[in-house]
């Protein structure tokens, strides 16, 4: 018998329509959905061409890959942020906290160091929700990484923002690679790619670093998609050798955002980094559904 463990449900469709096509004559197509929402597509007997189905299904971004790497994080259990993760207060150069307690969209959260991570809920599963606290502070969820020479790094995000305020960085989430200092990220050592609101009241996909200096240095940014219809929801940054790439997605795609050099770091730490910057107090929330990693000098997404 083969099977398929699927989530989200919306993936259903796709794979459905797959086996239909590629199951021998006669066989028979069981699905069954548990507690947990999870579907399984069981297709006794049913033969495969693995080919076809690496080439047609794994290709999807969001789709889990083929080969994945080791350090890839799907957040698909609630367990996802274990010991290995570090919360750093880069505004203030302070360490913070990891708090599993729920976020909450409409409840005031405005103070302290802890950012509320709750990965592969009931109402969102395969997702990591994050919630930092209103303070207009930027805050790096990290964990230790071997940089090779070549190295793709992307995620697909998602945030939540008021297009009517004027509240800068109302909701900001991305990726972050730097260096670590002692137990938390080096806050004078670090590149950033995240999605935001800014002061302009525009939403837009932006790009900087902190070569060795607290001095903020944007490389780049776009507001290239209309804030009312915005569909921004990849980022990635590519090293080739010791040069960087940027790049950032739409569901249709890519927008490039140039090239740049970090001389003075030696990165060895990746994460998540967010930002929340709401006027009446109210923490947005924003949603990771995964981080992945190619070794690899070719941009192939």
């Amino acid at each position: 018998m083969s099977s398929l463990n699927l989530t989200p449900l919306t993936f259903l469709q796709k794979v459905k329509q797959f086996i239909a096509d590629n199951l021998i004559a006669g066989d028979n197509i069981t699905l069954t959905t548990s507690t947990d929402n999870k579907v399984t597509i069981a297709t006794p007997g049913a033969s495969f061409d693995t080919t076809q189905f690496t080439g047609s299904i794994i290709s999807c971004l969001w789709y889990p890959p083929a080969t994945a790497d080791d350090t890839d994080e799907e957040f698909n259990n609630s367990d996802a942020f274990d010991s290995g993760w570090t919360v750093t207060n880069i505004t203030d150069d302070s360490e913070g906290s990891i708090s599993a307690t729920a976020v909450d969209f409409y409840s005031a959260f405005a103070s302290g160091d802890a950012v509320r991570i709750n990965p592969d809920t009931v109402n969102r599963r395969s997702w990591a929700l994050i919630q930092a606290p209103a303070r207009d502070k930027f805050y790096a969820i990290t964990k230790s990484y071997t940089f090779p020479t070549n190295a793709l790094i992307y995620a697909r995000l998602r945030f939540s923002s008021r297009v009517a305020s004027t509240t800068n960085n109302d909701g900001a989430v991305g990726i972050i690679i730097g260096e670590m200092d002692g137990g938390t990220l080096s806050v004078t050592k670090y590149m950033e790619m995240y999605l935001n609101e800014t002061d302009a009241n525009a939403i837009q996909g932006q790009w900087d670093k902190y070569d060795g200096a607290r001095g903020y240095a944007p490389i780049a940014n776009t507001q290239d998609v209309d804030t009312a219809g915005q569909a921004l929801e990849y980022v990635a940054i590519h090293k080739v050798g010791s040069t960087y790439y940027g790049w950032i997605g739409t569901p249709s795609n890519w927008i490039y955002m140039g090239t740049t050099t970090i001389s003075n770091v030696s990165p060895d730490a990746v994460g998540i980094v967010v930002a929340n910057n709401n006027a009446d107090s109210k923490a947005n929330v924003v949603g990771v559904d995964f981080i992945r990693f190619i070794e690899t000098d070719k941009f192939v997404l």
